[in-house]
């Protein structure tokens, strides 16, 4: 079945479904290839855009204790310390401001 399925999206776009990992990246692939524009930049726009904007809440959470003790671990003085969570750049940013795409 998936060597009939090659042959069909082979034999009507001369794209090999072997170079995409999935399908959605296969189906990406043909509209960029074969649909899209020339000299554009694809970009979602609207409610589908909203819909992903929304659906970016941050990326994995580890959990680590902190050794801020002042001479050694087993010191009863404390350092204080700074946390700088970089993984939620990422969603913040996409939730604040437009991608950076277009002609500039």
């Amino acid at each position: 079945m998936l060597t009939k399925f090659n042959e069909l999206i082979f034999n009507k776009w001369k794209v090999n479904i072997h170079k995409s990992l999935t399908l959605p990246s296969l189906t990406m692939k043909l509209f960029k290839t074969h649909y899209m524009p020339k000299d554009t930049v694809y970009q979602l726009h609207g409610l589908v855009e909203k819909n992903i904007r929304l659906s970016y809440t941050g990326g994995a959470v580890d959990v680590y204790i902190p050794h801020n003790r002042k001479d050694n671990f087993f010191s009863q003085e404390f350092e204080q310390l700074f946390v700088y969570d970089v993984n939620s750049l990422y969603p913040s940013q996409m939730a604040n401001f437009n991608m950076p795409v277009g002609n500039q």
